[in-house]
């Protein structure tokens, strides 16, 4: 039941954070930031490829976030005297903290490298990252 969970909170954490780090990086990158008022200015900072795959993670993010929270209804419907308990474990589960995009993103790399993790879902390499501290603050590598 769990393990299921974790897979899905974890799916649904990534694409949050990867249209959180679109919309940071759109900042990072205007020349005049007083044109930066509201979730407009950014999307109008990006390309159309970068609008879909914003879109596209969003949206996922959406469907992954509906599966997680029926599979949170149902538990919780089936085992009301276990529901703080479970409901507390899935929180730190789906938390990822002050996760950082950059060394995740070279952790990812390096992970998928491996032959024997080739056909590991995202939310496995993303599990293996958060194990020994990738993206934390001050934990893991910044750069290959």
């Amino acid at each position: 039941m769990y393990a299921n969970l974790t897979e899905r909170a974890l799916r649904l954490s990534f694409h949050i954070i990867l249209g959180i780090f679109l919309i940071h990086a759109k900042f990072a990158l205007a020349e005049n930031s007083s044109e930066l008022a509201g979730f407009s200015a950014v999307w109008k900072l990006m390309s159309p490829a970068d609008r879909e795959r914003f879109v596209s993670g969003y949206l996922r993010g959406w469907k992954d976030a509906s599966e997680f929270l029926d599979i949170a209804s149902e538990y919780v419907r089936t085992n009301p005297s276990q529901a703080p308990e479970a409901l507390a474990k899935l929180r730190i589960l789906a938390n990822l903290g002050d996760q950082k995009p950059g060394p995740l993103a070279i952790f990812i790399d390096r992970y998928y490298k491996d032959p024997e993790n080739q056909d590991a879902p995202l939310s496995k390499a993303v599990s293996a990252a958060r194990a020994v501290g990738v993206g934390e603050d001050g934990g893991g590598e910044e750069d290959e």
